[in-house]
């Protein structure tokens, strides 16, 4: 299954994510741990079905060890969707953090840096994401790797990709450059799959790159897909030439 876009919120933090749904919700709650700092044994999810809607479904396992055999699927979670993560430690340190109407207290980023009861902090003293030692020769690296990829891909030609957690999903290179919308510094490929197993038409934030059907366009960093003479293979071909 293809990555989703969710909200996630908590009573300090609003932002979007992409999760999949192949992910168990003990691991989904690690996840979250990074983003809100609330353990995943302390955690309340709530799933609304838009970030409008009022009534909330609680993606919850009968017990703890539950949540390592459920994956999200099984929550029917949509693209539109918003998942609220309560802290429901009664003493908990971050509850520090709100105002009286649970609004958001406005720190300055030395202030917050001072704070050793941030999310920064945990993932500096945790060595985690741009605080890795190796995350900058690492990115450096990828970069290098993508750049040198896409110098090889021609618009027009056939790819499958390479490594995908979908599996193997074949198309046509459509546009090679870079794209803003996304970052302002990698080099992307937009491709237009054979298969409705994109996210979008060709168009990121209004601004068309090319032209493709709802579902069947997607950007894939250059290193994820491999140029050839690929045919159109359909998803549910079956290779066992048995009469059913």
């Amino acid at each position: 299954m293809s990555d989703i876009t969710v909200q996630i919120t908590s009573s300090l933090t609003n932002s979007e994510r992409r999760v999949s749904p192949n992910w168990t919700l003990k691991y989904f709650k690690q996840r979250l741990e990074t983003i809100t700092g609330i353990p995943p044994a302390d955690q309340q999810l709530l799933l609304f079905t838009n970030s409008f809607s009022t009534e909330a479904k609680d993606l919850k396992a009968s017990s703890p060890q539950g949540e390592e055999s459920i994956i999200l699927s099984q929550f029917n979670i949509s693209s539109s969707a918003r998942i609220q993560v309560n802290d429901t430690r009664p003493e908990s340190d971050l509850k520090d953090l709100e105002n009286d109407e649970g609004q958001f207290f406005e720190l300055k980023d030395e202030d917050y840096e001072k704070r050793s009861d941030s999310i920064r902090k945990w993932k500096q003293e945790n060595k985690l994401g741009r605080f890795d030692p190796s995350f900058t020769a690492k990115k450096k690296e990828l970069k290098k790797l993508n750049e040198s990829k896409a110098a090889e891909l021609s618009v027009g030609s056939r790819f499958r990709t390479v490594n995908d957690k979908d599996g193997e999903r074949r198309g046509t290179i459509r546009y090679v450059g870079k794209v803003p919308e996304i970052d302002g510094e990698s080099i992307w490929a937009g491709v237009e799959f054979d298969e409705p197993v994109g996210k979008n038409n060709g168009s990121l934030k209004g601004v068309p790159y090319f032209k493709a059907k709802p579902n069947y366009g997607g950007f894939l960093k250059p290193a994820q897909i491999e140029q050839g003479d690929f045919p159109e293979e359909s998803l549910f071909s079956d290779d066992d030439d048995d009469e059913i």
